[in-house]
């Protein structure tokens, strides 16, 4: 299998503008390299260290996953491209304001207002590791290793464009409203479920268990229990409620009984004394009210927030052209 050595070595190299360094082979072949922002043209001021020399350039990776490489020797190549900083790619993990190399503590929170061009990723390629070639996965053709870095890097600094990127960072901005802020929604009926219906997920830790949590994967209805579980029989009906529900249910059953008895002065028995002396009707009432309250409600509930978090995961995924 090709080394990230000589994964990076099929990618011309510029010795006067770009600096590579190779990754250390453990399950991830690719290499990454840095390249300057050009001198004008550009939507944002980069970063500049106490010298007053520029600090911010632009980190291209690009990598392929040994697991994925298919029975055909094939595998999706990644094209990730961000800014960065010259002094943290250094080898350091913060920033030292008493060194004259560093960014100042003013400018590097004037660079974390400022509006900077996002980060993109590129897979439209495809990696042969029997032959080293890569390939563009719409038509299979050859791609030429240089307009690989050329392309994505182009199409960084079109985003930093004042005017002719802010169609694409529009575009971008409404992809992640509709990828995260949805998200709160279903953060409210999970506690609604877990508060009110003592409806949860096992806690077993494991990794599906945290992507339902953070809302990264649809929870299976198999899965949402009652955490309280109690089979009440309710005129010799066994239904599986929660203790919370019966609470809730005595709170609304009592709040409507006291309404009809204050605003509705012709019911001056309250609404009680209709159920008491109906013992049909009260039945019906109370056994169709947790069918529907304890059983459906929270099932609906949590159908509208998978359906929620599959939509986010598609605005996730979708691919916007620069």
């Amino acid at each position: 299998m090709i080394t990230s050595e000589q994964f990076s070595n099929l990618f011309l190299r510029d010795e006067q503008k770009d600096t590579r360094v190779n990754f250390a082979d453990l399950g991830v072949v690719g290499f990454s390299i840095t390249k300057e922002y050009p001198k004008t043209g550009l939507i944002f001021q980069p970063m500049r260290n106490q010298k007053n020399e520029v600090d911010s350039v632009a980190l291209i990776k690009i990598y392929f996953v040994l697991e994925n490489v298919d029975k055909n020797d094939m595998c999706p190549l990644s094209v990730w491209i961000s800014p960065a900083s010259k002094y943290l790619l250094g080898g350091r993990i913060r920033y030292n304001y008493e060194d004259q190399d560093s960014p100042s503590e003013e400018a590097l929170l004037e660079w974390q207002k400022a509006l900077k061009p996002p980060e993109l990723l590129e897979d439209a390629y495809i990696f042969n590791t029997k032959t080293n070639k890569i390939l563009n996965s719409t038509n299979n053709a050859e791609v030429n290793t240089h307009e690989i870095i050329e392309k994505i890097f182009l199409e960084h600094l079109k985003t930093a464009k004042r005017f002719r990127g802010l169609p694409f960072r529009l575009k971008l901005n409404t992809r992640d409203f509709f990828a995260n802020y949805p998200l709160l929604i279903c953060k409210g009926i999970y506690i609604v479920n877990k508060q009110v219906f003592s409806r949860d997920i096992p806690d077993t830790r494991s990794y599906d268990t945290v992507a339902y949590e953070l809302f990264l994967k649809p929870i299976p209805h198999g899965l949402f229990q009652i955490k309280q579980p109690k089979d009440l029989k309710i005129f010799g009906t066994e239904l599986p409620i929660s203790k919370n529900s019966v609470i809730y249910t005595a709170f609304i059953f009592v709040s409507l009984n006291l309404i009809g008895y204050f605003w509705f002065p012709s019911l001056d028995k309250g609404m009680a004394y209709l159920f008491a002396k109906n013992t049909f009707l009260t039945a019906s009432v109370v056994i169709i009210w947790f069918i529907v309250f304890d059983n459906w409600l929270p099932h609906i509930l949590l159908s509208v927030s998978n359906l929620i978090v599959k939509l986010a995961d598609w605005s996730r995924r979708k691919k916007i052209k620069v």
